[in-house]
């Protein structure tokens, strides 16, 4: 066993089962009669904890942790807020309070996800039996083709709203566009009249812009001799 007055060199996290030696080693064999020492203390203080007889055998419960250690990722980026939510945080509409993750399902008689796979109710088009009304009948609309439709509509209506709340998200960081540029002018008839003459060379160079060097592309109309190597701008 450790001495007593090794205790008051090392410091016990039982916690994370860490046993820290307050003391340097100067040496090898001090270094391993300090880790020696230190693992002694820590199983000690591990034995003196209270046990709890279960059915898997003996257990304890770690005290909280003295410790502090830093986090293994990065703390997560607030989510950007959707159309509605900058909405109603603007009118003062009090969200809607959450629903319940999992919901009762009456006709299976156990408990099942309110949404998503294997939903209480299920997707009415894998029911076995559907209910179909006269009119549907006598036009002969499918139920089940035309709940996997209105499923597909919906599923493409969340996925365009979600990439429109991104695409205004990446806007509002990256901040307005300068004054005076249209968006996506080349930067080579920014503030720029080209004339007959810009307009020409500008015509040259997309002519040969190909990797054939436009020997292979068709000829429009009216467009003119092209140039027999790479124009030089």
């Amino acid at each position: 066993m450790a001495e007593p007055d090794i205790e008051e060199h090392v410091s016990l996290d039982l916690h994370h089962l860490s046993a820290t030696y307050k003391v340097p080693a100067e040496t090898g064999e001090a270094l391993t009669a300090q880790a020696r020492d230190a693992t002694q203390l820590l199983v000690a203080g591990l034995f003196a904890l209270p046990v709890e007889k279960t059915n898997e055998g003996p257990v304890i419960t770690l005290p909280a942790a003295t410790t502090a250690l830093p986090r293994e990722k990065p703390v997560p980026q607030p989510r950007a807020e959707t159309k509605w939510e900058k909405f109603a945080k603007e009118k003062g509409i009090a969200p809607k309070k959450k629903r319940s993750r999992m919901a009762w399902d009456e006709e299976r008689e156990k408990w099942a996800p309110a949404w998503g796979y294997d939903k209480v109710g299920g997707d009415e088009a894998d029911a076995p039996i559907i209910e179909v009304s006269e009119r549907d009948a006598a036009e002969g609309v499918d139920p089940r083709e035309e709940a996997r439709a209105e499923k597909k509509a919906r599923v493409a209506k969340n996925a365009a709203q979600r990439d429109a709340n991104d695409a205004r998200a990446r806007k509002k960081k990256r901040g307005p566009e300068p004054e005076g540029v249209p968006s996506g002018l080349p930067v080579d008839l920014q503030g720029k009249k080209k004339g007959k003459a810009g307009v020409k060379g500008a015509l040259e160079r997309a002519q040969v812009a190909t990797a054939s060097l436009g020997q292979f592309d068709a000829v429009v109309a009216g467009e003119g001799k092209r140039p027999s190597g790479p124009a030089r701008g």
